[in-house]
């Protein structure tokens, strides 16, 4: 694969391009974390989310802090 390549997605060479190379892009950090309302579970690691545990909205749902936050 050269570089001269694009990809259709992003508009970057396909040697570059993560999407392209079958690469998981890296997820962007919460930046709000907030106490929860309602019980649930963690969209990283399925831990259930109790009532006023620290959480965070990120693209794939809710996560806890207290099982993430390094």
């Amino acid at each position: 694969m050269s570089d001269t390549e694009m990809c259709l997605v992003n508009d970057m060479p396909k040697a570059w391009c993560s999407h392209c190379r079958g690469l998981e892009e890296p997820k962007p950090e919460p930046l709000d974390w907030f106490p929860a309302q309602y019980v649930g579970v963690c969209a990283e690691c399925g831990q259930p989310i109790d009532r006023g545990d620290d959480i965070a909205r990120t693209e794939d749902g809710y996560i806890c802090r207290r099982r993430h936050d390094a």
